[in-house]
Formats: C-alpha cells, structure tokens, sequence
C-alpha cells in the first residue's frame, strides 16, 4: 500500500498551572491512500490531539515540540502557515465533534460551503461553477430540497442535517484525506448509523482516505479497514480491525475489547483495573504498567517501541521483545 500521510514521534504539550500536560508522547503510525483508519481510545488518550497536531491547529497554552507529520513527502510542521492554510483548504479537511459550534452562526450554511470551494479552487464565491458545486455536494450528503437548504442558518438544522453539512464542506473540495473527530458523538444511535455510512460510501467514491478519530469500538468493528489504538499519549498497537479483534496483542487493547458489553451474556463486566494516568506525572516507562496484569521489571523503566510482530500488525509492549 502507498503512504498517504506518516506521523512519526509526534509530542505535544499542554502547559497548565499544574504543569506540563504530556499529551502526546511519540506517536508514530501511517495513513494509506484510500485507507479508513479508525483511532480508538479511551477519554483523554491523545485521540483529537493527534488529530489537531496533523492539522496543526494546536493553539495556546499547547505547543507541538517534536515529530514530523509527512503528507505526499511535505513535513506540515514544517511549512509556513499560509502554505498550510493551503493544505487545509484542498488536500486535508476535517470534520470536528459539535457541527453546530463549527459552523458560523450569522452565515447561511450555503455560503459557509461555497466559501470552501472559493478558496480551495480559486474562484469567485457567486460564480456559477461554485454555486454548481455547493448543490451538487448538498444532494450527494442525502440533504433534500437544496435550493432551500442553502439559505438555511446552523440553528435552523438538526443536529444530523448539520453533521451532513459538515460532512459537505469537508469533501466538497474532493480532498486526498478527511479527519472526522468523533462525527457523531452529539448524535442518536439511528442518525449516527446514517452519517458513518454516509461517510464511507462518499470517501470510496471519490478516493479519499479517512481517519475517524472514535471512543467507541462498534464503530472501528463496523466501519474501519484498520486500527490504531492509543493509551496516555501512546500507539499501544496498529493493524487490520479483524486481526486486533480476533487476536489483540497489548495486554490494553485485550482489556478494551472484554470491557465491551456483549448482548446476551450475563455475569460482571470485566474493567481494566486502576485509573488513566496522571499526563502532568505519568508513570515512568511504558504509561500502563501500573493498571498491566503481565508487567515486566523493564516495563516500568523503558517505554517500549513500537514493533511489527507480523506484516501490518504493529505492538508497543515488552512482552514481545
């Protein structure tokens, strides 16, 4: 498979009245072309840092100090900001957790969109090519009457109708990567289906790869090709979704996986012992040893790197040393 995007010891840091908030501590993993990546984790792990690290949206008190994000042979972190508001504006959208908190309120939502691909094709925002664009992807979202729906302000839709809206201005550009960071978290179980589905059918149409930032595993299992699971700031362990949830190899992710509910089975749900560490004092070495059934001397001393046991399934643990 041809690489995408690799991200490659990403740090970023929080600084905090309390100290420094270790958010991100060397995470490395690969986006593929036409890949659909799923990023799992529990609260706080590092899952939408990541996220806007790559985009480099990281704004004050939070600073990334290390690691290179490498899009098609470009380091990001290395650009000027204009020519990364380039980037954002035509080869790597992202879809952010609340819809209606993204969107501009006093703007209508057509030309919030239009304005999209104005800036990303160079055009007049009132052409005729745009307005053509801006229907075109509002019937491609399943949103009905567009003529109507464009004079339409965020409060005036649905949380659905304006995750669909979302959806529109993040691929209306046909970007080569779209980051969807828990994109239906403030929705129902019925519309979330919706959306998820909306989403993979519209990014294998058009090539795009897409990375969905998730807490919940039904997700990855469903809709995601491949995993990364992230613990503290952490990749515990990357590869195929049926390979990680038939055979997962972190003692984390086999204790993520029996924490899930299963219909039908009675008896304790089983919990991972312990609390997520402390990011401004994590635990030295590897950040789960304290909460690991299977700990080794080293563990506490060394944080272990990430290796690939078997083509394509990558583990961070000692155990496989």
């Amino acid at each position: 498979m041809e690489k995408l995007l690799s991200v490659r010891n990403l740090r970023t840091i929080f600084h905090t009245y309390r100290g420094v908030v270790k958010a991100l501590n060397g995470v490395s993993f690969d986006v593929y072309k036409k890949d659909f990546l799923g990023v799992v984790g529990e609260t706080g792990c590092g899952k939408s840092v990541t996220s806007l690290s790559i985009m480099r949206l990281i704004e004050d008190p939070g600073e990334i100090v290390d690691g290179s994000v490498v899009f098609e042979g470009r380091d990001l972190l290395k650009l000027s900001e204009e020519e990364m508001q380039k980037v954002r504006a035509k080869e790597i959208s992202m879809i952010f957790q609340e819809p209606k908190m993204a969107l501009n309120p006093v703007l209508k939502v057509g030309y919030q969109i239009a304005e999209a691909v104005s800036t990303a094709e160079d055009l007049p925002i009132k052409s005729k090519e745009v307005q053509e664009k801006v229907y075109e992807i509002l019937k491609a979202v399943g949103l009905p009457d567009p003529e109507s729906m464009v004079e339409k302000y965020p409060h005036e839709l649905s949380g659905g109708m304006a995750q669909r809206i979302m959806i529109a201005m993040g691929l209306v550009t046909k970007p080569k990567l779209l980051i969807a960071d828990e994109p239906t978290s403030a929705l129902d179980v019925t519309i979330q289906a919706q959306i998820l589905h909306l989403i993979k059918e519209l990014v294998s149409e058009m090539g795009t790869s897409a990375m969905i930032i998730t807490h919940n595993l039904g997700v990855v299992a469903e809709y995601c090709e491949r995993v990364v699971i992230m613990y503290a700031g952490n990749v515990a362990e990357i590869g195929n979704v049926k390979t990680i949830f038939k055979e997962p190899l972190h003692p984390y992710t086999k204790g993520l996986i029996k924490a899930v509910p299963v219909i039908g089975t009675k008896g304790k749900l089983q919990t991972i012992r312990g609390i997520v560490p402390d990011l401004v004092n994590p635990p030295s070495g590897c950040r789960f040893h304290p909460r690991c059934d299977h700990a080794l001397d080293i563990c506490s001393k060394e944080l272990p790197p990430i290796k690939e046991v078997e083509p394509g399934h990558f583990v961070a643990c000692h155990l496989y040393d």
